[in-house]
C-alpha cells in the first residue's frame, strides 16, 4: 500500500494563529497565550474582537480513545531494538491542535507538536508525589529527553488516501475535504526518535511539550510563563513531567526480519543421511507358524526407511532380492493368509500380524489373498518391513489417541445415522429403477429409434460432453424431425396399434425401422416409402427435408377417391387427415431449402442409457441431500456395501511429529540453521501411514459398536490444507483439498507411490521447501509463494505478480517446532529450475521459479538496520540501507543535526560529490521527510530454483 506524509495539519480556529513557531529557539515573543483577531457581525456591523486560543496550559488529560496504536503494544516482550517507539491517535490535527505557534520554514513544513513521547529505562526516572488527576514522573538522567529544538521532526500525519506527490502547501488545502469524505485515511503519528539496547525493559510516555503544559498538568501556577517556552532544554539534569499515557515494553535481539531474513541461504548439498534412516530388520520380532524358531531377518538386514519426506531422488536401502524370494516374506504370507481363513475353534488361536488394509481392499464378499510378487499397495505395503512400519506408526496414532478420537467419533453420530439412513433408502430406489430400465431399456439396446423416443423429455436434460450440447439439440440440428419422438408418434407407429392393423403393415410399422430410415449410416438415394415412411414425416411434412424426394412415391401411394379414404382413414385418426392435407399442399411447392445430411451418431442410444443408469441420476442427488454431512459413496460399487464413517480432518502428520519428528524428516538434525531447500514427499511412507490409521481406526470402532463397517476412510488428511491460496484454488471446498482418496477407490493396479491415482489429481509430483531458521521461529507468519522468473538483459526478475499464472501458492504446509516449516507446491524439478538459463537467445530460455519469502504487511513501522549491510549484485544504496553504523558519532537519539556521513561504510555510494548531496538534503528537511527516510518496508527474500537443485536432474 502507498502511503503519505505530510509534516503537520491544523483545523479549526488554530489555523488563524500567525505567531511562527521558534522551534524552541527562545526567540517567540513572551505572551502567555496566543491571541488571533475576528471581524464578528452584530446587528449588521463588524466589530473587532480578539479571542485568547486554547493551548497546552489549557490541557489537564487526555482522552485515551484517540489512541488508536502503539509500537510497540504495551508489554511486548521481544521488540526490535532497530525500531522506533511510536504512538497514533485518531485525529489527524491531534499532535498540533493545542501549539500556540504558526508553522515556518521551507514550504511552512516545520511545527512542534505540543504533546511528545519518550521513552525511558528503569534507572532513568522515578515516579513523583501525584498531586493532580495526572501521574506524573521525575526524569533524573540528562540527555534522557529528546533534543528540544528538533521535536518538529518527530510527528507527522499519514495518509492512506492516495494522494498525489504534491508539495506540502497544496495538499494542506485539501485535507479538511479529505478527512471529511474519509476519516479513518488520516492519523497523527508520534515518533520517539531514541535508539534502542536489545534485551532492555523500556516505559513509554507521553508528556507536554510546552513549559505551560508542564505546569498545568502539574496543578502548578502558568502567570507569565511565555506560550512557546519549551517544557525542557538539553541542559537539563531534572525534571518532573506529568503523564497523559504510558505503557511499556522489552526488546529482544538486534534480530528484525530484515536481518533474520538475510541469514537465510539457500542450500542444495544437504548431508545424504537426511530424509533417510535405518531399519534394523534383523530380529523382525513374530515366530515362524508351528515352530518356536523366530522368522529369518530380511537381506539385508538393515533397511534404508524414510519418513515423510526425502531428498529429491533418495533411494533408500532396498531388499537385494525380489521380495517374493525373501524367506522373510514367505513367513509374512503364511501369516497373512491366516487372515482369510475360516476360524477353527478347536485348536489354539494362533495371534499373527495385522494384515493392513484388507477390508478396505475387497471388492467381493471374500477378502483379498494376500500376494507377495504383486506390486499392487495393499500386497507392497505389507510385504515391505518399512511399509509395514509406517503403518505401524499409524496404529500407535489411534491406540494413543483412541479416547478423544472416539470422543469425536461419538459427536458425530446423529449425522452419521441421518446418511445411513439416506444411503438405505437410496438402495432401496436404486434397486428399482436398475430393474426398470433392464426391463424396459436393456432389451431396446439395438433399438436406437426406441430409446431415444422412450427417454422422452429427459433428452433434453442429458448432455454429450464431447459435443457440449444436450441429445435434444443434436436431434434438432439433424435430418430426423423431432417429431418423430413425439408422444403421439409412438402410439402411431405401435406395431400391434389401430393404425398398424388398418394399415396392414405386417410389422413394416415400426418407430425404429422410421428412424432407421431418417437417419441412414450414409445419406441415401431415393426414398422407398412405404406406410412407415408416410407417418415418419407426420408432424410437419410441409418443411420436411426429405419430401421432395419421396414426391413420386407419396403421390403413387395416396389414394384418389374420397371413398378410399373413408375406407382407409378413421373420422378419429384426426392427425392421418392432417398429413394428407400437408403432402397435397407439398406437391404444388418447389422446396428450395437445402436438404440436409446431419445425421444422429450410432451410439446416442448407449449414451441415453448410462445417462439413466440410477448411478448417475440417484447418486450425484443423494450426495447433494448429504451437504454438510459426511459423504457417502460415489459411485455404484461402493453404495452397498459400505456405510458412512466418522470424519476427522485434523492434519495427521501432527500425530506422527509428536512420536517423534524424524519420522516427518529423519536425521531432521543434520539440516543447519537459516536453510532454504527443496525436497519431494514420500509417498510409500505417507500412504502405508494412512492405510494404518484408517485399519486401526476401524477395528475400533468397531470395539466400541460404533455403527459403521471396516471399510471407512476416516484420516484423509496427512498435511495442512490451510494458509494462502489463490483465488481460484479458495473457491475449493474442502473434500478438494483431502490427501487421498477414500482407500475403497484406489484399485488393484495402483502401487504406493502413485500419487496421481491415491491423491487429488495433480499435473506434477509435488515438490515441498524446506525452510529452517530464526526467521521463523520470531516470524511464524511469514508469507511463502512461489513466483515466476522472467530473463530480462541476461538477468533473471520476478514476473509480473499481477498475472495469476505467474504465482502458485502452496497446496499444504506443516511445521515442526521450533524452526522448521514445510510447504507442498504443485511444480515440477524441471518447472522450478528452469532450462538454458545461460542461452543467449531469450526464446529458448524457461526462466523457471523463484520461490519468495516476504515479511507481512501491517501497519508501517520505522527505524534503521543496527548493522550496514552493503546492496549485492552492484546495487545502489538507498535509504533503505541506512543502519547506525551510517553515523560518526554514536548517540541515545537519532538527531537531525547529525546527518549519516557520506563516507562512513560505503553509504551513500550511488554517483558524485552532488549527488550525495542531494541525496542528503532531505535529512531533517520536514517530519514528512524524517518519516518516508526511516519506514521500514516489508522486506521480501526471492530464491531462484537453480539455486536449491544445483546438478540435480530430474
Amino acid at each position: 500500500m502507498a502511503y503519505q506524509f505530510h509534516s503537520w495539519s491544523r483545523g479549526g480556529i488554530a489555523a488563524k494563529i500567525t505567531t511562527p513557531d521558534d522551534l524552541g529557539a527562545g526567540t517567540a515573543p513572551t505572551n502567555s497565550r496566543e491571541e488571533i483577531s475576528f471581524d464578528i457581525d452584530i446587528s449588521g456591523q463588524l466589530v473587532h474582537k480578539q479571542f485568547l486560543v486554547a493551548s497546552a496550559a489549557d490541557i489537564t488529560g487526555i482522552r485515551q480513545e484517540i489512541i488508536v496504536r502503539t509500537d510497540p503494544r504495551p508489554n511486548s516482550g521481544d521488540f526490535e531494538p532497530n525500531y522506533f517507539a511510536s504512538i497514533e491517535f485518531y485525529d489527524h490535527d491531534f499532535a498540533w491542535r493545542y501549539t500556540p505557534a504558526a508553522p515556518v520554514g521551507e514550504n511552512r513544513s516545520q511545527l512542534r507538536p505540543w504533546l511528545m513521547l519518550v521513552v525511558l529505562t528503569e534507572d532513568e526516572f522515578h515516579k513523583s508525589i501525584q498531586r493532580s488527576s495526572l501521574s506524573s514522573i521525575v526524569v533524573t538522567k540528562p540527555g534522557a529527553l529528546p533534543p528540544h529544538r528538533e521535536l518538529h521532526l518527530w510527528a507527522h500525519v499519514h495518509s492512506n488516501l492516495g494522494n498525489p506527490t504534491t508539495p506540502l502547501e497544496h495538499v494542506l488545502g485539501n485535507l479538511h475535504d479529505q478527512f471529511e469524505t474519509d476519516p479513518d485515511g488520516l492519523y497523527s503519528r508520534i515518533i520517539c526518535p531514541r535508539k534502542l539496547d536489545p534485551n532492555v525493559l523500556y516505559h513509554a510516555f507521553l508528556v507536554p511539550v510546552f513549559e505551560s503544559g508542564r505546569r498545568s498538568g502539574l496543578d502548578l501556577t502558568i502567570q507569565n510563563i511565555p506560550a512557546q517556552q519549551p517544557a525542557w532544554t538539553d541542559l537539563i539534569e531534572e525534571i518532573e513531567l506529568p503523564v497523559y499515557y504510558r505503557w511499556q515494553f522489552r526488546t529482544g535481539d538486534n534480530s528484525d526480519f530484515e536481518t533474520l531474513l538475510r541469514l537465510m541461504e539457500a542450500r542444495n548439498d544437504l548431508d545424504p543421511r537426511v530424509g533417510v534412516m535405518d531399519l534394523d530388520c534383523s530380529k523382525p520380532g513374530f515366530v515362524v507358524i508351528g515352530s518356536e524358531d523366530e522368522v529369518p531377518p530380511t537381506s539385508p538386514p538393515v533397511l534404508g526407511m524414510g519418513g515423510a519426506v526425502k531428498q529429491l531422488g533418495a533411494v533408500p536401502i532396498g531388499f537385494e532380492e525380489p521380495p517374493a524370494e525373501q524367506v522373510f516374506v514367505q513367513e509374512v504370507k503364511k501369516h497373512l493368509d491366516l487372515q482369510i481363513q475360516e476360524e477353527n475353534f478347536e485348536s489354539d488361536p494362533v495371534v499373527t500380524i495385522p494384515f493392513y488394509g484388507m477390508h478396505h481392499a475387497k471388492t467381493t464378499e471374500q477378502l483379498p489373498a494376500f500376494q507377495p510378487e504383486s506390486d499392487c499397495w495393499l500386497h507392497d505395503l505389507n510385504r515391505d518391513p518399512r511399509n509395514r512400519s509406517a503403518a505401524g506408526l499409524g496404529t500407535k496414532v489411534v491406540q494413543d489417541h483412541q479416547e478423544e478420537l472416539m470422543q469425536s467419533a461419538w459427536a458425530q453420530l446423529p449425522q452419521i445415522q441421518e446418511v445411513n439412513r439416506r444411503i438405505k433408502h437410496t438402495q432401496l430406489v436404486f434397486q428399482v429403477n436398475l430393474g426398470l430400465l433392464q426391463t424396459n431399456f436393456e432389451e431396446m439396446k439395438n433399438f436406437p429409434g426406441k430409446v431415444l423416443a422412450m427417454a422422452g423429455n429427459s433428452i433434453s436434460r442429458i448432455t454429450d460432453p464431447e459435443e457440449s450440447k444436450t441429445i435434444f439439440q443434436i436431434i434438432s440440428q439433424s435430418q430426423v424431425p423431432n417429431a418423430t419422438f413425439s408422444s403421439s408418434m409412438r402410439r402411431l407407429s405401435r406395431p400391434r396399434g389401430k393404425i398398424a392393423k388398418r394399415l396392414k403393415s405386417s410389422g413394416s410399422l415400426s418407430l425404429n425401422k422410421i428412424f432407421i430410415k431418417l437417419n441412414p449410416r450414409v445419406p441415401a438415394a431415393p426414398i422407398n416409402v412405404d406406410a412407415s415412411d408416410w407417418f415418419a414425416t407426420s408432424n410437419d411434412i410441409s418443411v420436411n427435408k426429405n419430401i421432395p424426394r419421396a414426391l413420386p412415391q407419396l403421390r403413387a401411394f395416396i389414394p384418389n377417391t374420397k371413398a378410399d379414404n373413408n375406407q382407409i382413414i378413421n373420422e378419429k385418426t384426426t392427425h392421418l387427415r392432417k398429413v394428407l392435407n400437408q403432402t397435397n399442399a407439398v406437391m404444388s411447392i418447389e422446396v428450395k431449402e437445402e436438404i440436409s445430411t446431419v445425421k444422429i451418431p450410432d451410439n446416442y442410444e448407449t449414451k441415453v442409457l448410462h445417462a439413466l443408469h440410477p448411478a448417475q441420476t440417484l447418486l450425484p442427488a443423494l450426495r447433494a441431500t448429504t451437504d454438510g454431512l459426511p459423504k457417502p459413496p460415489e459411485n455404484e460399487e461402493e453404495l452397498l456395501p459400505i456405510m458412512a464413517h466418522p470424519d476427522f480432518p485434523e492434519p495427521t502428520y501432527q500425530y506422527l511429529a509428536q512420536i517423534n519428528p524424524d519420522f516427518i524428516i529423519p536425521n531432521l538434525e543434520l539440516i543447519p540453521p537459516n536453510t532454504v531447500a527443496l525436497m519431494e514427499p514420500n509417498f510409500e511412507f505417507i500412504h502405508s501411514f494412512f492405510v494404518g490409521l484408517n485399519h486401526e481406526m476401524a477395528r475400533e470402532l468397531l470395539w466400541r459398536q460404533y455403527p459403521t463397517d471396516l471399510r471407512g476412510t476416516c484420516f484423509r488428511q496427512f498435511w495442512d490444507p490451510g494458509g494462502l491460496r489463490s483465488p481460484q484454488e479458495n473457491n475449493g471446498t474442502s473434500t478438494d483439498y483431502k490427501d487421498i482418496k477414500p482407500i475403497p477407490q484406489w484399485g488393484s493396479d495402483t502401487v504406493l507411490s502413485d500419487f496421481a491415482q491415491i491423491g487429488r489429481p495433480l499435473p506434477n509430483k509435488p515438490l515441498v521447501l524446506l525452510l529452517r531458521g530464526d526467521l521463523l521461529k520470531k516470524y511464524p507468519n511469514t508469507i511463502v509463494f512461489a513466483q515466476r522468473a522472467v530473463r530480462i538483459n541476461n538477468e533473471l526478475l520476478l514476473a509480473d505478480n499481477s498475472q495469476p499464472e505467474n504465482l502458485k501458492f502452496p497446496l499444504f504446509s506443516g511445521s515442526l517446532p521450533p524452526d522448521v516449516r514445510l510447504l507442498g507446491f504443485d511444480l515440477s524439478v524441471s518447472e522450478v529450475k528452469g532450462e538454458n538459463l545461460l542461452s543467449v537467445n531469450p526464446a529458448e530460455t524457461e526462466p523457471g521459479w523463484f520461490f519468495v519469502m516476504a515479511e507481512v504487511p501491517g501497519e508501517p513501522r520505522f527505524g534503521m538496520d543496527i548493522d550496514y549491510t552493503a546492496p549485492k549484485n552492484g546495487a545502489k544504496n538507498t535509504w533503505d540501507n541506512l543502519s547506525r553504523g551510517n553515523f560518526i558519532t554514536p548517540d541515545v537519539f537519532t538527531k537531525g543535526s547529525i546527518p549519516p556521513a557520506a563516507g562512513v561504510l560505503g553509504w551513500p555510494n550511488d554517483g558524485t560529490e552532488a549527488n550525495v548531496n542531494q541525496v542528503l538534503e532531505k535529512w531533517a528537511r520536514s517530519s514528512a521527510d524524517m518519516a518516508g527516510i526511516l519506514l521500514q518496508k516489508p522486506t521480501m527474500l526471492a530464491v531462484h530454483g537453480s539455486e536449491l537443485l544445483g546438478a540435480f536432474q530430474s
